[in-house]
């Protein structure tokens, strides 16, 4: 087990604060008793964790696929607001230069009126879900994880990009499997997740599904860089 009082993310500095995992933001007022916290030292906490965390809770509030989501609906409201701030000056800037109109048009070609797109900067909602997958391993097992292990994330986006071949086999040996694993569930309709682990050699990789307002899902794998395919290929239903 880990020291509680150094942080969970360098594992080197004394922690000062506690970092939520997945950012508390997504959750609105009043928040569930069942938020997870991690120790972080001032300078992991600081600099521009908060603004991807702002930036990833109005990405995926924005989204279509949580439009529904009543959840999802207050955060998106909240988001906006925050916008409004003289301090989110910076983000609203940005967000609204990745922002463009476009004809909307039905599945039989016909027009719709004109609508509202944005360009997802994607490394940046990688970095919080990162973040989060290292949090919620420190939770999980009382240890941040090795030094020499790294963390990479895939979403839809992604995997489509993937030639077919290799889409199927990414289908076939983590996504159908860690679909089995019961979930963990930190507020209904807001967050919950998967892990997998399987034993490597002297290693431990993990394979980790986080969904967010029920509907948008990243996948992350852990491990280090030579084993995490091989590892991945052995998760168990």
């Amino acid at each position: 087990m880990q020291r509680r009082d150094l942080c969970c993310y360098c594992r080197t500095s004394p922690a000062v604060s506690s970092d939520h995992v997945p950012p508390k933001t997504l959750f609105a007022k009043p928040r569930p008793s069942t938020l997870i916290t991690v120790p972080a030292c001032r300078g992991c906490h600081s600099g521009s964790w908060s603004k991807d965390d702002e930036y990833f809770r109005l990405v995926v509030a924005l989204s279509e696929q949580t439009g529904a989501n009543p959840e999802a609906r207050r955060a998106r409201e909240s988001a906006l607001r925050s916008l409004s701030r003289h301090q989110a000056r910076g983000l609203r800037i940005s967000f609204l230069s990745e922002t463009s109109t476009v004809s909307l048009r039905s599945a039989a070609g016909l027009h719709l009126g004109r609508g509202l797109v944005y360009t997802v900067d994607l490394p940046r909602v990688f970095r919080v879900v990162e973040r989060v997958v290292r949090g919620l391993h420190y939770h999980e097992t009382g240890a941040s994880l090795p030094a020499e292990h790294d963390v990479v994330v895939a979403s839809d986006e992604t995997l489509s990009s993937l030639p077919a071949e290799e889409l199927a086999e990414y289908r076939m040996t983590i996504i159908e499997p860690l679909a089995q694993v019961p979930r963990t569930i930190l507020a209904d309709r807001v967050f919950w997740y998967r892990v997998a682990r399987v034993a490597q050699g002297a290693h431990e990789l993990s394979v980790w599904a986080l969904t967010f307002y029920a509907s948008i899902t990243f996948l992350a794998l852990t491990g280090p860089a030579e084993f995490r395919r091989a590892g991945a290929s052995e998760v168990e239903r």
